[in-house]
């Protein structure tokens, strides 16, 4: 079952609550005006029905593209082809699209041709899912060929006419099937799951980049546990990310109740909505997989975990073709996650991994390393930690950050002029080097942090050598 649960979900109606916004309203109105029909179509009637604030507003209309370019002179021609003309009102950009049919779909993507009618049903019987295919009029009037009304009450996610020919068309609407059920956690009918099942091999012929923009809304969604187990249970998750699917049933040791795979997706649901971190938290324990071993007495152990892991999660990344800034953060992540977050770790300790990872990463480590612990099924999680624990480290960091240590070179007493001025010496790398001596001193005693104490420091170290 949906995490929502509900059989019978109440809906907005009457034509107030089913208005779109003013400068929507414009347009269809001049549209109207000029004897075109006009409608809001898609997700934005979706939303408005469930309550939620629409974040795109697409209007379809029997105008031709050139006659909705001579209306709204303001506009961009992207998707010409297609029929679309983006609008661009001083609240948004609004996409007006003309009725069309579509042609063969011979790339899994978009149809060889399009043809454009004055038939509303005809166009929205082109749509994925029949809470998509419905469309308003100007007074909030709804249209509703395909019982998308009645889907959004019942929670479930219908296909318009025969799934497998839905997802013939374009496999990415399989991954499009789970995000709406993560996002709004609703439950696919048998017949779409049955044809995720039968067709996901074609989710190969889409390319990385729509796999990735949708893979990561499901991270993002409110039911994304429900999102992820569904792309198990579809089988879409041994392709697009197998080896997050090769943790099912690998079992862990006395500090994880779970395998690695629901440990790594609850992980993922146990941090705030960011996506670097919920994709460090789901990939972060893969490269347990890889690296593990029973000893004699039978218990597992994971040595080296974290560099499997972290060379596991920059291959999925790079697959995907996440950029490169956000692969950087994700590794920083994982690399560092089992850091040392003991009562008895040294304030020194905590001030050198501040300086490593840096002030915003390491409350985001924080965070991962609370997920991991949440998500172990144990009093006492990763590395045989405690909540409570890792709540007192969290407290000692925000200590440390608000008192006078230096994290950097830059927060140092000194700078290189200082040190070239104050010992005779040129510009070159010995005098990086000394800043980089000076700082791992003030790490260790942040009481040190003066400029006379660092030239003697950096006298000494110069004249020991």
């Amino acid at each position: 079952m949906p995490p929502s649960g509900k059989s019978g979900r109440r809906l907005q109606s009457g034509p107030a609550a089913l208005l779109s916004p003013p400068d929507v309203q414009q347009i269809l109105a001049r549209l109207n005006g000029h004897g075109f029909q006009a409608y809001v179509a898609g997700g934005a009637v979706r939303d408005l029905l469930l309550g939620r604030p629409p974040h795109d507003w697409d209007v379809a209309t029997d105008a031709p593209p050139h006659e909705v370019k001579v209306l709204f002179p303001d506009h961009l021609p992207a998707g010409e082809r297609y029929g679309t003309i983006t609008v661009r009102t001083p609240e948004r950009m609004v996409e007006v699209t003309t009725f069309r049919s579509d042609g063969r779909y011979l790339d899994g993507r978009r149809p060889e041709s399009v043809s454009f009618s004055r038939d509303l049903a005809a166009d929205l019987a082109r749509r994925d899912f029949t809470i998509n295919a419905m469309a308003l009029g100007p007074g909030g009037e709804l249209v509703d060929p395909f019982g998308g009304r009645a889907d959004l009450a019942k929670s479930r996610l219908a296909t318009v006419g025969d799934p497998r020919e839905r997802f013939r068309e374009d496999a990415l609407r399989m991954l499009r099937a789970v995000r709406f059920a993560a996002e709004l956690g609703f439950a696919p009918e048998a017949g779409v799951k049955r044809a995720i099942l039968e067709e996901g091999r074609l989710i190969t012929h889409v390319s990385a980049e729509r796999i990735r923009d949708e893979f990561s809304r499901i991270l993002l969604a409110p039911h994304l546990v429900y999102g992820l187990r569904l792309l198990r249970v579809t089988g879409l998750m041994k392709r697009v990310i197998p080896e997050l699917d090769a943790g099912f049933g690998v079992m862990q040791n006395k500090y994880h109740a779970y395998s690695v795979y629901t440990h790594s997706i609850l992980a993922a649901a146990a941090t705030p909505p960011v996506l670097a971190l919920r994709l460090a938290a789901l990939l972060h324990d893969l490269g347990k997989i890889r690296v593990k071993s029973v000893d004699p007495g039978g218990a597992a152990h994971f040595y080296g975990h974290e560099t499997a892991s972290v060379e596991l999660a920059e291959r999925i990344l790079a697959r995907l073709h996440y950029p490169a800034s956000l692969i950087a953060r994700v590794r920083l992540l994982i690399r560092h996650h089992m850091f040392s977050a003991s009562p008895a770790v040294k304030d020194s300790t905590i001030r050198k991994l501040i300086a490593g990872v840096g002030a915003k990463t390491i409350h985001d480590l924080i965070r991962l390393r609370t997920a991991d612990a949440l998500s172990s099924g144990r009093e006492q999680g990763a590395g045989g930690l405690s909540l409570e624990d890792i709540n007192l480290f969290a407290e000692r960091v925000e200590r440390i950050l608000a008192g006078p240590a230096a994290f950097r070179r830059k927060d140092l007493a000194v700078t290189g002029h200082d040190l070239m001025q104050g010992l005779s010496r040129p510009p070159g790398p010995e005098i990086g080097r000394l800043l980089d001596y000076l700082l791992g001193q003030v790490l260790e005693h942040p009481e040190w942090n003066s400029r006379e104490t660092l030239l003697a420091l950096a006298r000494d170290h110069v004249d020991s050598r």
